[in-house]
């Protein structure tokens, strides 16, 4: 753990029941996170990213177990505490920005009195000024004060994401964990809600958890990134490291798979295969069956987690075989 982080995650796995078996979703990932950071959390669907926010936050379903792991946080490891503890801590100090916007807000309630209501309970504000409060909030993410007064289905999506945004707001977090929050949003939509994050994380100097499988979106919002595949995270850096020297495989073909705004191309570049399902991820490394690089060691052990550069790191054997200096 850095020195300046006032977050972590240390191997934190997750299973799920299927059947009468457990399977893992998540497997012992590892991260930190400063004040004042915005930390990417990327990798394609199902690799097991909002998953682990959920895990972070115990929101899990009934058939997730996590056997393994904790989540730090101001000298508390959040997956000990009881749930009394934990609900001092939700919004308060940890908020989450949740994908899906129409299905986290209450249909036939107004939206400004969904926030007040939060203020009303956790703070104890009087109605009128809780309603202050939602108006300033509303003014911040950059909605007119009085559509408070609305319902969900008024807004539209762009604008119950912007909702959803204050109401993580309302009760000053430290940390904020946004989860797709851009998904289904058209590309004009998206760059509002990246620049208003980024200008809230700027402003209020927000710790901030970024997961998205759009890794031109993390570029945008994140200074560091972790590239998640198969319940694993296989290669963390900075954001400059990770798009021009990506080390693992996996993030260099995800890398080439991004359209070029310079250079010409009839093909877009495509990684071959599909990801495991949860029954099928078996020992060694996962992107071996479809790693152009794969050799006998991937398939006998889980490559282990190095360091390539300062705060750069990758859990491949190729990399540690061109640090040895032997080809891959």
């Amino acid at each position: 753990m850095r020195h300046d982080s006032h977050f972590q995650v240390k191997d934190l796995t997750v299973e799920f029941q299927l059947g009468k078996n457990y399977y893992p979703a998540v497997r012992q990932i590892s991260f930190d996170l400063k004040k004042g950071e915005a930390f990417g959390l990327a990798g394609e669907s199902g690799c097991g990213k909002s998953t682990a926010a959920t895990a972070i936050l115990r929101l899990l379903p009934d058939n997730a177990r996590v056997p393994e792991g904790s989540v730090w946080f101001q000298g508390q490891d959040l997956l000990s505490l009881s749930q009394a503890q934990l609900r001092e801590l939700w919004w308060k100090d940890i908020a989450m920005i949740f994908q899906a916007s129409l299905n986290s807000l209450n249909p036939v309630k107004k939206v400004g009195a969904q926030i007040a209501e939060v203020l009303t309970v956790r703070e104890g504000l009087q109605s009128r000024r809780a309603w202050e409060r939602v108006e300033e909030l509303f003014a911040l993410i950059g909605i007119r004060p009085e559509r408070a007064r609305e319902y969900p289905h008024e807004f539209s999506g762009g604008m119950r994401q912007r909702v959803m945004i204050a109401m993580a707001l309302c009760l000053n977090p430290s940390i904020i964990i946004a989860d797709e929050c851009t998904t289904a949003l058209d590309v004009m939509i998206q760059a509002q809600i990246v620049n208003l994050l980024k200008d809230l994380n700027r402003r209020f100097d927000l710790s901030m958890i970024f997961i998205n499988h759009d890794l031109a979106l993390i570029a945008e919002v994140c200074d560091r990134v972790a590239v998640m595949y198969a319940g694993r995270i296989v290669e963390l850096g900075p954001v400059s490291e990770i798009f021009f020297k990506p080390v693992h495989p996996y993030v260099q073909l995800l890398i080439k798979a991004l359209p070029s705004m310079t250079t010409r191309s009839d093909q877009l570049v495509s990684i071959p295969g599909a990801p495991p399902r949860l029954k099928e991820i078996s020992a060694g490394c996962s992107f071996l069956p479809r790693c152009p690089y794969g050799g006998e060691d991937c398939s006998r052990e889980v490559p282990p987690y190095i360091e390539i550069e300062a705060d750069h790191f990758a859990a491949c054997f190729k990399s540690i075989n061109s640090i040895n200096g032997q080809d891959p």
